[in-house]
């Protein structure tokens, strides 16, 4: 209705007085609504925006009315919220009795006892093979459609047929090759997207048969795209399939430990993205399981494989006495609501800085016995122990310091790596540049990041082909989480703590 009528409509309801309140629930680029809820609005009465509409109101109307704005989330409370939408804490009914899934569920009861009904929406009905048409009309300026339904066949033949969902789709078939390694890829997001899925595409030796995401358009996409011979969704398929030999698992993070036991006794090796783990009970399982179902199970710390640290690597083993590592790392893109934030995903110190744990053992080629650390108190807007600052101790006697921060800017991004030693030091930085520091100074800078995935992944699998261990393995995986919970319960206690990462997961892994 036209503002004019429906103030007529209003005023004749409300004996003149303009009504309580008005709901705005439209759609709408023009600020019609908002001056057309001012004009029907009794004095002292309430506006509520539920709708995605220009908000502009006539200002001396709205002072002259005292009206109140109210901006309401559309679904209910919980609407927005991470913890609600995505990890299922739900609100007390006592006190929240109607959040964003109550409203739906009421919604749902009320349409089955018919008390609400929905009939008089529906302005368009198309047969299933019209479809086209009916997304046509929905975005036809003109069509004025609010509902449109699709019609399926209704014949009795198709009454009585039982749907049975597809369990896989099939989209490159093709025989393996002898000799070849057939991996399944679980997980597609941006990780797999850049880097893991075009280095399976290029690798010898190695054949991609499955691609398994949660996200079925996103898992097809990526299956076509790199000549994947199916995707999926359950994972349950891949275990299934007796055909694939290895597993990459690129999952979150909080998925790893048990997707990565379920592959071992599967029969199948296992590739998992770091953390491999979050507790020490994963770890614990984890290697007792590689050693009882004889599969092999690597862990993603690609910085073993990047030519600066291997550098720094043969220059440190030639080192007449300890030596002192620094490493400097700053993510602000690990912050507010992003995944990787969330403590129960491990947070950024066990999903992000368990890489430079490992890396400092893999330098010095020396066990961490002891760490001390602090952490920022929490905030409103940080999380404080993904900012922590932790010293180690090594068997040797050498230290290591390790600097990982959230806070900072996009230009303070990156790490920092220096290595110091008698008569040595060395500083890399943001796998680019490195410079060697001994009776003379070099310096080697790189126009691109090499990070290393490929030459882990080649080494991975030709290792597989040959039957060895892999270079990073599941003690590997263990002792960098195992050093990382300590970190942390070091900064939450203020006290240094051992860590005796080979105790908390038994002989297995020693």
């Amino acid at each position: 209705a036209e503002p004019s009528s429906a103030a007529v409509v209003a005023s004749a309801f409300t004996d003149g007085r303009g009504v309580d309140c008005v709901m705005i629930a439209a759609a709408a680029k023009s600020f019609g609504p908002c001056e057309q809820a001012v004009d029907i609005c009794r004095d002292r009465g309430r506006i509520v925006d539920v709708g995605a509409v220009e908000l502009s109101f006539p200002w001396n109307t709205m002072y002259r009315k005292e009206l109140k704005l109210l901006m309401a989330r559309a679904y209910g409370p919980g609407s927005y919220d991470p913890q609600y939408e995505k990890q299922g804490h739900d609100y007390p009914f006592a006190y929240v009795r109607w959040t964003e899934n109550r409203n739906m569920e009421e919604f749902l009861r009320l349409i089955g006892r018919g008390q609400i009904s929905v009939q008089q929406l529906i302005t368009h009905r198309f047969p299933l093979e019209e479809a086209a048409r009916a997304y046509e009309t929905i975005m036809e300026p003109g069509s004025a459609s609010l509902a449109v339904l699709l019609r399926y066949p209704e014949s009795e033949l198709e009454t009585q047929r039982t749907f049975t969902p597809a369990r896989r789709i099939s989209v490159t078939p093709h025989p393996k090759a002898r000799g070849e390694t057939a991996v399944a890829l679980v997980g597609a997001g941006n990780l797999s997207r850049w880097v893991h899925l075009p280095i399976l595409k290029k690798l010898p030796g190695v054949r991609l048969r499955a691609v398994c995401s949660a996200h079925t358009a996103r898992s097809k996409s990526y299956a076509i795209r790199f000549g994947s011979e199916y995707c999926c969704t359950d994972y349950n398929e891949i275990l299934a399939d007796p055909k694939v030999d290895a597993v990459i698992l690129v999952t979150r993070n909080r998925q790893h430990a048990q997707q990565a036991l379920d592959a071992l006794r599967a029969g199948k090796h296992v590739f998992v993205e770091k953390p491999m783990a979050l507790t020490e009970d994963e770890c614990r399982a984890l290697c007792d399981a590689v050693v009882e179902t004889g599969r092999h199970l690597t862990v993603g710390f690609n910085r073993r494989f990047v030519p600066f640290y291997r550098e720094i690597k043969r220059q440190l083993a030639k080192r007449t006495g300890p030596a002192v590592l620094n490493c400097r790392i700053d993510s602000p893109g690990i912050s507010g609501n992003y995944w990787m934030a969330d403590p129960q995903e491990g947070g950024a110190i066990l999903g992000e800085a368990c890489h430079f744990t490992d890396l400092m053992y893999w330098l010095l080629d020396a066990e961490p016995v002891s760490v001390s650390a602090y952490s920022l108190p929490p905030g409103k807007d940080v999380i404080g122990e993904n900012n922590t600052v932790a010293s180690f101790r090594f068997a040797d006697g050498s230290v290591g310091n390790l600097t990982y921060c959230t806070v900072g800017s996009a230009t303070s991004a990156g790490e920092r790596v220096e290595a110091f030693a008698p008569g040595f030091g060395a500083t890399t930085e943001n796998f680019k540049r490195l410079v060697v520091q001994k009776n003379l100074v070099s310096t080697r800078n790189l126009w691109y990041a090499e990070k290393g995935y490929r030459s882990q992944m080649e080494s991975f699998f030709t290792r597989l082909r040959q039957g060895q261990p892999p270079e990073v393995t599941v003690a590997d995986g263990a002792r960098a989480t195992i050093s990382c919970l300590r970190m942390l319960s070091s900064a939450r206690e203020l006290l240094p703590f051992t860590i005796d990462w080979q105790a908390g997961v038994g002989h297995q892994a020693q």
